[in-house]
């Protein structure tokens, strides 16, 4: 029997110029086993961990452009 990690939800699917789509979720450090937050690097390390990877360079713009309805003072 394997360890079940955490579920996340993937927030928005969008588009890529190169053709492929980019699942984006949002992570809190709780999620992925920190109770009270976490430096930058142990954070994406345990996000890793948990079998997620950091976006490509090509999703900053592509957000960007399919993200039309972004709530004013939201910060990704």
């Amino acid at each position: 029997m394997g360890r079940r990690g955490p579920t996340f939800r993937i927030w928005r699917t969008i588009p890529l110029p190169s053709g492929g789509v980019a699942s984006l979720v949002q992570v809190t450090a709780r999620q992925v086993g920190f109770m009270g937050g976490a430096d930058r690097e142990s954070f994406f390390n345990a996000v890793k961990r948990s079998g997620l990877e950091p976006c490509s360079d090509e999703v900053a713009p592509a957000l960007s452009e399919n993200y039309t309805n972004q709530p004013r003072g939201e910060i990704l």
